[in-house]
C-alpha cells in the first residue's frame, strides 16, 4: 500500500491509496464526510486475491486538497477522470470496476455514464439507489434534516467513545479511519475536517440527483450492496421502491440485514468477496 497524489489541475491534488498495479481493477470512492482509509479492509482483501485497487479521498476530504469550490457532480466526475488517466500505465488500459459508498455511489454512477469506456461495472454500497426527492418534498426540508451536526459542543474524546460504542463489531483500523474524519481542537472540542458549507453543497447535489435516470442509461452491470432493516427486507416502502428499480434497470442486489451504512468498514471480507464474485461474473459474460 502506498499514498499517491494526483494533480487534477487548478491547484487541486487528489490523494489515493494505491494497492498493486495501475490502472486499478477496482476504483473505490468514499461517501460524504468520509475518507479513503475506510476502504483499507476491502483493499487488503482484494490485494490478497491478487487484485489491485485505488481508494481516493475526494476533494475536501482526507489528505486531498480542500478548495472552497468544485463540489458539483460534473467537477467530481472530472476529478475521477483525471485521476484514472494519471494512474494509467498504458495507452488503452482495461476498464475498472468502480465502487462507491453513499454519496460516492452517485459519483461513480455518473462517472460510468460520462466515461463508459473506462468502466467494466458499477457497485453501489448503500447509496446511489434511493432518490432523496422521494423522501423530502423540498430541498429546505432535506437540508434541515440531513445537515451535519454542530460538533463544537462535544469533546473529541466523547465523540470518539460514542463512535467506538456504536460500532463494536468494527476493526480498530476502521474505527481509526472514521475518527480521521474529525480533528481535535486546542480546547479539546471536535470539528469535522470537511467544511460545513462544502458539506451542504454536496448534499444539495445529492438532492438533485435522480438515480433511476442515471442507472437506466448505464450499459454495464450494476450491483448494489444495501443495508436494510430486518422489518423492511420483505416489505415496506423502501423495499417496494428497490424492487421497482431492480425491474427497471436490471440491478443486482445483496442485502445486509441491519447492516451499518458503512458496510465496507463493517464487513470488509464479505464486501471484498462480493466484489470479486461480481468481477468474475463480468468476465464470464465478456
Amino acid at each position: 500500500m502506498k499514498r499517491q497524489l494526483f494533480d487534477v489541475g487548478n491547484g487541486v491534488a487528489i490523494s489515493g491509496v494505491v494497492r498493486g498495479k495501475m490502472p486499478p481493477d477496482f476504483l473505490l470512492v468514499h461517501g460524504l464526510a468520509s475518507n479513503a482509509l475506510l476502504w483499507d479492509g476491502v483493499g487488503y482483501q482484494l490485494e490478497r486475491a491478487g487484485r489491485s485497487s485505488l481508494a481516493i479521498d475526494q476533494r475536501g476530504h482526507g489528505l486531498s486538497s480542500k478548495p472552497d469550490w468544485g463540489f458539483t457532480h460534473p467537477q467530481l466526475v472530472e476529478d475521477l477522470t483525471k485521476v484514472l488517466s494519471l494512474a494509467a500505465s498504458q495507452q488503452h488500459p482495461d476498464p475498472s470496476i468502480v465502487v462507491g459508498q453513499s454519496w460516492g455511489a452517485a459519483v461513480v454512477a455518473l462517472f460510468a455514464q460520462a466515461q463508459p469506456q473506462s468502466v467494466a461495472g458499477v457497485v453501489l454500497v448503500d447509496g446511489g439507489v434511493f432518490d432523496l426527492k422521494e423522501h423530502f418534498r423540498t430541498w429546505d426540508e432535506c437540508a434541515s434534516v440531513l445537515a451535519p451536526p454542530k460538533l463544537s459542543r462535544f469533546s473529541f474524546s466523547r465523540l470518539a467513545d460514542h463512535i467506538r460504542s456504536a460500532h463494536k463489531d468494527w476493526s480498530e483500523e476502521a474505527l481509526s479511519a472514521t475518527l480521521g474524519n474529525l480533528e481535535e481542537l486546542a480546547d479539546g472540542t471536535a470539528r469535522a475536517k470537511l467544511g460545513r458549507e462544502q458539506h451542504m453543497q454536496i448534499l444539495h447535489e445529492l438532492y438533485k440527483y435522480t438515480p433511476a435516470a442515471v442507472l437506466s442509461n448505464l450499459g454495464v452491470p450494476i450491483f448494489a450492496l444495501l443495508a436494510i432493516k430486518h422489518d423492511e427486507v420483505e416489505s415496506g416502502e423502501r423495499r417496494e421502491r428497490l424492487n421497482a428499480l431492480v425491474q427497471k434497470v436490471g440491478l443486482q442486489t445483496e442485502i445486509f440485514v441491519d447492516g451499518d451504512h458503512d458496510l465496507h468498514a463493517q464487513y470488509p471480507e464479505r464486501v471484498a468477496d462480493l466484489l470479486l464474485a461480481f468481477e468474475s461474473k463480468i468476465g464470464e459474460a465478456a
